[in-house]
């Protein structure tokens, strides 16, 4: 049985592999990495402006997705790390949207029906603030065409 100190150690060291990834990650693949997450809090905002706030990285189009092994994950992982994420994982269940415990049936095919982790939105300000700051243009609102008298 592991002790204390050397289950400790173990996750220390789980950690720096981690970290040591996403720096590999982002020297070699820095361009694909910020174009995948800005398409993701993009899709995010969109998905927003039609009153639906969880979604998963597979609502990303096709030609947006990154090629390389690996960046989906550093990309997620780096977005929701830090004081104010721009993503927050979902943990909620929505039986009406086959949404149970933050996960649901992948909308790719192929992914052969294989379960995703869903996520909100972080502080509207700070994503856009991200968004225009990486130099992607913000999705226009669209317009109001009907009003709502109570």
């Amino acid at each position: 049985m592991k002790t204390t100190v050397e289950i400790l150690l173990s996750e220390r060291q789980r950690v720096d592999r981690f970290q040591k990834a996403t720096a590999v990650q982002v020297l070699w693949k820095g361009d694909e990495l910020v174009r995948y997450q800005g398409a993701l809090l993009t899709v995010g905002l969109l998905l927003r402006a039609d009153g639906i706030h969880e979604f998963g990285p597979d609502e990303v189009p096709e030609a947006l997705k990154p090629q390389g092994q690996g960046i989906a994950g550093t990309a997620i992982g780096m977005l929701t790390k830090g004081d104010a994420p721009l993503l927050v994982p979902f943990f909620g269940t929505i039986p009406d949207r086959a949404i149970y415990h933050g996960r649901r049936t992948s909308l790719s095919e192929s992914r052969n029906g294989a379960k995703v982790f869903l996520y909100v939105l972080g502080q509207h300000q700070i994503v856009e603030a991200w968004l225009t700051g990486h130099g992607f243009n913000l999705p226009k609102p669209q317009p109001q065409k009907e009003l709502c008298l109570a």
